[in-house]
């Protein structure tokens, strides 16, 4: 499970914690400078995460989130300036990206993200070639829903997504097999 910048593996942990207690393995690495501290984050640029990350990325089967945040949340004394702009880029690189995605997307946002524009949801699902994309939009939360009000909601939805997906699978082996 990724998260946002500067986020810790904590932000989400209580939702990792539900799906592995109903069966689905998860990993939550934490990506380099993030959840430490604003000086160790200044030294990462968006290759070092994305190269923390891509292994993740490839095992990933079913459930993708993507998010990007463009500002520095909870956690830090003061935000990390010099990794900030590293964000740029890697947004520049990812963009074109959009079109290969072909698996099924569920893309959970809240109404109240004061960090992450409606627009960032509305490119992925426009771009992305997938032709099995959910929106979820939360309506209690803010930006860090998995740990707002909305937080089981997230939980129930992927665990929903999920289960229709691994169902669909298991009803095309069904029929390959017969």
């Amino acid at each position: 499970m990724l998260r946002g910048f500067t986020c810790s593996p904590a932000s989400v942990l209580p939702w990792a914690e539900f799906l592995a207690e109903c069966g689905h393995s998860n990993h939550v690495p934490r990506l380099p400078g993030h959840g430490t501290h604003w000086r160790e984050m200044n030294d990462t640029t968006w290759h070092d995460w994305y190269a923390a990350a891509e292994p993740l990325i490839r095992r990933v089967s079913a459930l993708r989130l993507l998010r990007a945040t463009l500002k520095p949340k909870r956690g830090y004394a003061q935000p990390p300036l010099f990794a900030l702009p590293s964000l740029s880029p890697l947004l520049h690189e990812i963009k074109p990206c959009l079109a290969k995605i072909e698996m099924p997307i569920l893309l959970i946002r809240s109404i109240q993200d004061h960090v992450i524009s409606a627009s960032s949801s509305e490119l992925v699902l426009r771009e992305a070639k997938s032709p099995d994309k959910e929106l979820v939009m939360l309506e209690n939360s803010f930006h860090v829903a998995t740990l707002d009000y909305d937080s089981e909601i997230i939980i129930h939805e992927s665990l929903r997504f999920t289960k229709r997906l691994e169902d669909g699978a298991n009803i095309a082996a069904e029929t390959t097999h017969d």
